[in-house]
């Protein structure tokens, strides 16, 4: 799993890379997680397996584009009530999603 949490994180991007979920079923519910940041884009990645491909909390921001989406149950989610801690506690969440594939996606954007 990849989490992108540090506080201030801003025009981060995840570019041409195979994601696969976490093999640990414990572990297996996200491959990226969003906790803070700005701006964060993920652009033409293929994603394999996974309760929630990709997870964008609250107060976050963020593009999806060209990516692909092999076997996830939720491939994009985007929360802005569910965090547990300051400062992702209740705020948007904006996230764009452009020109992404779905291939065996229970829900594209949830």
């Amino acid at each position: 799993m990849i989490t992108i949490g540090t506080p201030g994180s801003e025009d981060i991007t995840i570019r041409n890379s195979v994601l696969r979920a976490t093999p640990s079923k414990s572990s297996w519910d996200k491959t990226i997680q969003i906790n803070l940041g700005k701006n964060i884009k993920i652009l033409n990645n293929r994603f394999e397996g996974g309760e929630r491909c990709v997870r964008f909390k609250p107060n976050t921001s963020g593009e999806m584009r060209g990516n692909t989406f092999n076997g996830c149950v939720t491939a994009i989610q985007a929360s802005s009530n569910d965090a547990d801690i300051q400062p992702m506690r209740h705020g948007p969440t904006v996230v764009t999603v452009k020109s992404n594939r779905y291939n065996g996606v229970q829900n594209r954007v949830r």
